[in-house]
């Protein structure tokens, strides 16, 4: 399993866009408008990579 700590939908790795071949654990922090420290609206329950349910994998292919 690969970690990769990014906000936002387009990756860059290198000198292409994407990400590197692999299994994903995708996990998800949706911050509260309020205060310099926000607070997760979800409660932390789609925060732990161990329990992610959304888990994509990458192939070394081209996506045209």
């Amino acid at each position: 399993m690969k970690k990769c700590p990014v906000r936002g939908a387009v990756l860059v790795n290198g000198e292409k866009d994407g990400v590197i071949e692999g299994q994903y654990a995708v996990t998800f922090f949706w911050p509260s408008d309020e205060g310099a420290m926000p607070v997760d609206r979800l409660g932390g329950r789609f925060s732990d990579s161990g329990r992610a349910a959304f888990r994509p994998s990458v192939e070394p292919k081209a996506n045209d």
